[in-house]
């Protein structure tokens, strides 16, 4: 019995911790033994011995848990955790200053990632084609006339891509605007027929089927049409089997052979509404006709650069100069990359729109920044205690930076759901010209930038507060109150800011609205246009042209509302420009290459009077005295002064078309100056011919010009009757009214200004916050030296006052900073700007004029609150 009682004893010993048992396990077995020995193996001997081992084991693993653990290195994760911690619960001490942070950051944020998702999408991404930097466009140079974009001849172009070495798959092409038939009603689509190697120089598959290649023939097997996806969708249906159908485009079959994703845009500018592509094929014939109407483009070859082609270029136009001397006089052959004309004309606005931004940006910051100051202040107490207790450095340093870290993480998120929202404004509000719209997206580039400035932003908005900390010294800085002189500079750098993009917005602004009221030299409303396709039996039949134009325009004139209708074979403004080449007959014949170039108008009687150009001199022309054998023209103003500068031109004869043997034409009457195709383009000579005597009759497009007395949309449906109960073959398309047409020409003048303005308000805005909370916070720090002068006797206006031209103070210098950086940088807007000068006084006068009162009105409330203390609480509030 004894046995057992020992070895179950022994057993027990194991509740006890390891280190007591190794320890006193076994002097605890031998006492044990000892006393069954001398009192005999009893139960309640038993008992006792295993009750004291179990409540032993207890108590001495009770008084291991709360002895002191030793201390350890805390490592970097635990650290940060724990400095995080803090951060949070310091931003949810003041949540309403962090909200204001939150939504100053996003929105400069989101205006940033908006515009650099724009300039991305528009001049940083490669074009969307098979290695895009090897692509190039050349065009005819016309250097006599100022013309560097002038398309060519197809003798031209079969001479270039002979000789060229360093290029490969030279492409033709001219726009193409076939007449649909087949189905309810004709439509007018837009399209481009260029060389069969198109596909092969771009690189880009189809959604299906095959495209056209160069190894295409010149016979019946070119009757191919390759569809753009929204095309086929729009007047197909989207149908599945459309390969292989036959569609009747211009009055001729053609077979459908490819369907390109909705993604392929080609040419990316010049007719860039192209939504099919037919093959182009050039005959032997053609090698000698030299009417400019073919754009070309190129691929260099590998190793190529494009200052070889260039050079190559140049000496290929100095032998056709030689060889064609009489059509190419004057001329060299220009070669850019593809993308220089695509994006050329936006690429100056662009970038002032992003450094605008990036202003923005930094207005927002420095405000964060400020707040983030007043905060720090709030913790001082707390910091220098820290400091006092022994914290390192970095650990003072830690939670102001992590709470720069947190509230620009929580302003990127914002701030890019705002970018994706201003993309998706941009895409469905901006303007359809802007190139590459439909690619406009937020791109991981876009986010990496974000990113970015996210993590800058936060290290911004958190050093000064995280170095103050570290400098802190804890009985010093417990008790002293901080001035905020140190925002001064700063806010006074955000007023700089505004200033310049005040002056840029009144610039741009100024410019836009100059356009906005320029008189085009003819009725802009109350005027309703269209483009009518004729039918194709009417091609090269002056007199059956004629006839239709006039049944047209006198039932149109017949219907409620209407006062005119004319015809012209294109819109100023709104329409292409066809020049041709004259000469007065009384004077020596010019040179080839200096013949004087005019814009040619084809017009009915009745255009004149329908958009109210004025007469000047003599008459227009008139139908009853009209015949197939008079050859009369009406010329402009401009070119009468030009050629005749002391003389009547009524009644004198010129020779247009360059061919010394044609017939000469009277000039019967002088108009009034229009723009012809850009309203910040210089007007230039032009000729106006009669439908009697159309010189181009093979071209079938007109277009119609309708006055109205109501509003115009309200005529558009019984016009499109007019003209179908005429002949149902015409085609109706491009309904706009003068107004629509010349508010899209300055698109991009509206669409600086517009986003400018929106930059520059914002960042007044942000301006007038942060002078306001300076002022403000200067009068809540300096609370006692006020009630104190109030108690010596300063009166309360004095120091309302005093109040003001400390505020005013820091306006001045910002202002004066601002517009000194606007007028250096005025050469940045010079080729955006019109009819205003860079350094424009009155709109730098107001955009002083504007942020002074501003900063008064931010002043006000701060300096009225200084005047209307109390001495005696301002005492006891200290």
């Amino acid at each position: 019995m004894s046995g057992f009682m020992l070895r179950v004893y022994r057993g027990l010993l194991h509740f006890l911790p390891e280190e007591f048992r190794q320890t006193y396990g076994q002097d605890m077995v031998v006492a044990f033994e000892a006393i069954l020995t001398r009192r005999g193996p009893r139960p309640w001997i038993f008992a006792r011995g295993a009750v004291d081992i179990v409540m032993t084991s207890l108590r001495l693993r009770r008084a291991r848990r709360l002895r002191p653990r030793p201390l350890r290195r805390e490592g970097l994760h635990e650290a940060l955790s724990c400095d995080a911690k803090l951060a949070l619960r310091r931003l949810r001490r003041d949540p309403g200053a962090c909200v204001a942070s939150v939504l100053i950051l996003a929105l400069g944020i989101a205006a940033t990632c908006t515009v650099f998702a724009l300039v991305d999408s528009v001049l940083l991404r490669p074009l969307d084609y098979q290695s895009p930097e090897r692509l190039v466009a050349l065009f005819l140079h016309e250097i006599s006339h100022g013309n560097e974009r002038a398309p060519t001849s197809p003798a031209n172009f079969l001479a270039w891509s002979e000789a060229a070495t360093s290029l490969e798959l030279m492409t033709a092409a001219h726009p193409w605007q076939p007449v649909l038939t087949g189905q309810d009603r004709p439509r007018q689509l837009a399209g481009l027929k260029a060389s069969p190697s198109l596909f092969e120089l771009l690189g880009v598959a189809p959604l299906m089927g095959s495209t056209f290649t160069s190894n295409l023939g010149a016979a019946g097997d070119s009757r191919v049409v390759v569809l753009g996806e929204g095309l086929w969708k729009r007047e197909f249906g989207g149908d599945p089997e459309i390969l292989g159908q036959r569609v009747t485009l211009g009055d001729e079959p053609y077979t459908v052979i490819a369907v390109m994703p909705q993604s392929f845009a080609f040419p990316p500018f010049w007719a860039t509404e192209a939504e099919m592509w037919a093959p182009l094929i050039l005959t032997e014939a053609d090698a000698s006709q030299h009417s400019r109407y073919l754009r070309v483009f190129a691929r260099m070859r590998p190793g190529v650069a494009l200052p070889a082609v260039k050079n190559e270029t140049d000496v290929i136009s100095a032998r056709l100069v030689e060889r064609f001397s009489e059509q190419n006089a004057g001329t060299a052959i220009q070669v850019e990359s593809l993308r220089e004309p695509v994006v050329g004309d936006v690429r100056r606005g662009l970038w002032v729109l992003l450094a605008a931004v990036v202003s923005v940006l930094l207005i927002a910051a420095v405000n964060a920044s400020g707040l983030a100051s007043v905060r720090a202040l709030a913790n001082l107490r707390d910091t220098a205690i820290s400091a006092a207790l022994g914290a390192s450095p970095w650990r003072l340093m830690a939670p102001a930076l992590l709470e720069g870290f947190l509230l620009c993480l929580a302003a990127g998120a914002a701030g890019l759901g705002g970018g994706h929202l201003g993309v998706t404004l941009i895409r469905r509000f901006g303007p359809k010209d802007l190139p590459r719209l439909s690619s406009l997206s937020i791109t991981p580039a876009a986010v990496a930038v974000t990113v970015a400035i996210c993590m800058l932003a936060g290290l911004g908005i958190g050093l000064w507060p995280a170095l103050r900390a570290r400098r802190l010294h804890a009985r010093r800085n417990i008790r002293e109150s901080v001035s905020p002189r140190h925002r001064r500079p700063l806010l006074s750098a955000q007023i700089a800011m505004s200033a310049m993009l005040l002056a840029g917005a009144g610039l741009l602004g100024g410019t836009y609205l100059t356009l906005a009221r320029l008189e085009p030299g003819f009725l802009r409303s109350g005027v309703l246009t269209m483009t009518l396709v004729l039918p194709s039996a009417l091609k090269d039949q002056i007199v059956g042209q004629k006839a239709l134009l006039e049944q047209i325009a006198s039932e149109v004139v017949a219907l409620p509302g209407v006062e005119r209708a004319g015809f012209v074979n294109h819109l100023p403004i709104g329409g292409d420009i066809w020049g041709v080449t004259f000469a007065r007959t009384d004077l020596p014949e010019p040179s080839a290459g200096e013949e004087p170039r005019a814009s040619l108008r084809v017009v009915t009687p009745t255009y004149f009077e329908t958009l109210q150009i004025p007469l000047r001199r003599g008459r227009v022309f008139e139908s009853l005295d009209e015949s197939p054998d008079t050859r009369h023209v009406v010329v402009n103003e401009h070119l009468a002064e030009t050629y005749w500068p002391s003389e009547d031109p009524v009644g004198r004869t010129i020779r247009a078309g360059g061919d010394p043997q044609s017939p000469p034409w009277t000039v019967i009457g002088v108009v009034g100056d229009v723009r012809q195709s850009d309203l910040t383009d210089p007007v230039r000579p032009e000729l106006y011919f009669s439908y009697q005597n159309n010189p181009a009759p093979g071209y079938l497009m007109t277009s119609l010009a309708v006055r109205t007395s109501l509003p115009p949309d309200r005529v558009v449906a019984s016009i499109r009757r007019v003209v179908s109960d005429t002949d149902d073959q015409v085609a109706v398309a491009d309904v706009r009214t003068m107004d629509q047409i010349l508010s899209e020409n300055i698109w991009q003048q509206r669409f600086n200004s517009l986003v400018m303005t929106l930059f520059a308000a914002a960042a007044l805005l942000l301006a007038a916050i942060g002078l306001y909370g300076v002022v403000s916070y200067t009068v809540r720090g300096r609370t006692r030296e006020m009630a104190i002068r109030q108690a010596l006797g300063a009166r309360p206006r004095d120091l309302a006052i005093q109040v003001l031209t400390e505020g005013l103070r820091v306006t001045g210098w910002g202002v004066a900073f601002g517009l000194a950086l606007a007028y250096v940088s005025a050469g940045a807007l010079a080729t955006l700007l019109y009819g205003i000068d860079p350094t424009d006084w009155r709109t730098y006068a107001g955009s002083a004029g504007l942020l002074t009162l501003v900063s008064l009105v931010a002043c006000y409330l701060p300096a009225r609150r200084a005047g209307r203390l109390d001495p005696v609480a301002g005492l006891r509030s200290e």
